[in-house]
C-alpha cells in the first residue's frame, strides 16, 4: 500500500481546496489533530510534476493567531532537519487563508500497521528486521536532536511523541521518522495510543529530554 493507506487513519469527506500554491490536491490522506494530509502533485514548467504530501490546516485552528505561529515556528525547525531517516519538510505556504505544509511523498507503510499485518498472520516481525528498523530510527532520531538552524544554533529538539505510528518503513526498505515537528500545542495533545511509549518523566508531566525518545523507542522495539 501506498501513503495514503499505510501511513495514515481515517479520512474526512469535507469539502476542499484542489490548490495551495503549486500544490495540486489530490485526494485525502488522513487526519490529526493539526490537519488533514494529502496526496498531492506539485507542477511547474514544461511539464515537471513530482509527487508530495500536504498538510493543511484545520480551518478552526486557522483564526488562532498563537496556533499558527507555533505551526510555522515547527515547520522551521523541521526543515533544517535534513537526514535520510526524518520525513523531509519542503514547503510551507498560506492560500487564501489556508494555511499548509509540504512533505516528501513516502510510498510504504507506518510500523504500526507492519506488526498488525504480523500479528494476524501469526508470524511476528524478525528479530534482524526489527533491529534494523530501530537502528535507522534511532539515527533519525539523533539526527532531530542534534539539528542546529541557520545560524548554526542548537535547537535543542525531540520527538516527544514516538510511537510505532510515527516510525515508516518505505517499500525500499529505508525507515523514516515522522512528525519530527508538531505545534506546542498540538504535541501537547496525547492520544491513549502514545501511553504506553511515554517515558516516567512525561507521564508524570516533568522535565524531559531526548532520553525520553530513547526510551520510547526501546518500548517500539
Amino acid at each position: 500500500m501506498n501513503r495514503a493507506g499505510g501511513r495514515r487513519g481515517e479520512t474526512t469527506s469535507a469539502p476542499f481546496p484542489r490548490v495551495l500554491g503549486r500544490y495540486h490536491l489530490l485526494e485525502e490522506l488522513s487526519e490529526n489533530s493539526v490537519g488533514i494530509l494529502h496526496l498531492a502533485r506539485l507542477e511547474g514548467p514544461k511539464g515537471f510534476q513530482r509527487w508530495s504530501a500536504v498538510r493543511r490546516v484545520h480551518p478552526h485552528l486557522a483564526t488562532d493567531a498563537a496556533f499558527i505561529q507555533d505551526f510555522y515556528d515547527a515547520a522551521r525547525a523541521a526543515a533544517s532537519i535534513r537526514h535520510q531517516n526524518v520525513e523531509a519538510t519542503l514547503d510551507v505556504g498560506e492560500t487564501d487563508g489556508t494555511h499548509w505544509v509540504a512533505l516528501e511523498y513516502l510510498h510504504g507503510e507506518r510500523v504500526a500497521h507492519l506488526v498488525s499485518r504480523a500479528e494476524i498472520a501469526e508470524t511476528g516481525v524478525a528479530w534482524d528486521v526489527a533491529c534494523r528498523i530501530v537502528a535507522q530510527a534511532a539515527l533519525g532520531l539523533d539526527a532531530i536532536h542534534v539539528s542546529h538552524d541557520t545560524r548554526g544554533q542548537p535547537l535543542e529538539l525531540t520527538h516527544g511523541r514516538l510511537t510505532p505510528r510515527q516510525i515508516f518503513v518505505s517499500y525500499e526498505g529505508e525507515t523514516k521518522v515522522l512528525e519530527a515537528c508538531v505545534p506546542r500545542r498540538a504535541s501537547a495533545t496525547l492520544s491513549s495510543d502514545v501511553l504506553p511509549y511515554l517515558s516516567p518523566e512525561q507521564l508524570y508531566g516533568e522535565a524531559s529530554d531526548r532520553r525520553s525518545d530513547v526510551f520510547a523507542l526501546g518500548v517500539v522495539l
